[in-house]
């Protein structure tokens, strides 16, 4: 069995940490193979974890097509949201989305403007979402920064 298609089969398995990995896989592949996932992945778009829902929207958004990233974008937004979705998951979105870079850039003043804080079970978790959020807001400042300073800048007539 092809590998690819062993991730395929496992994005239906009754057993969350497996559909987890399966969208995991397919993150750490090319858009041929998540092509060949699309109708999982999307289904894994609305699957009951969020860890999996965050790893088929991170698949989707980094090998994906336009229309993928529209649907896949908002599920990381939602999930990224500590308030709403705890520290954890807000960890696992920020870090793909962060991951994805300009392919995300649709969402980035959304998710600059999140909470820096929300539930926790224990505190010493409390401040990864908020230093996630820094870092994402200082890479998209700098990429502004950089396009403005091209501005201007060509032959003169």
């Amino acid at each position: 069995v092809d590998a690819n298609d062993a991730l395929i089969e496992r994005l239906g398995d009754p057993d969350s940490a497996v559909r987890w990995w399966a969208a995991l896989g397919m993150v750490m592949r090319d858009s041929g193979a998540v092509s060949s996932a699309h109708d999982g992945l999307t289904k894994a778009l609305t699957d009951v974890s969020p860890d999996v829902r965050i790893a088929a929207a991170w698949a989707l958004s980094k090998h994906g097509s336009d229309a993928d990233r529209s649907a896949a974008l908002p599920v990381l937004l939602n999930q990224a949201d500590y308030a709403k979705s705890g520290v954890f998951s807000s960890i696992a979105a920020l870090n793909a989305i962060g991951n994805i870079g300009d392919l995300a850039k649709s969402i980035h003043d959304a998710v600059i403007a999140l909470p820096q804080s929300g539930p926790s079970p224990d505190g010493r978790y409390s401040g990864y979402p908020s230093r996630l959020l820094l870092d994402l807001g200082a890479r998209a400042a700098a990429a502004n920064a950089g396009k403005a300073k091209g501005k201007g800048k060509g032959k003169k007539k």
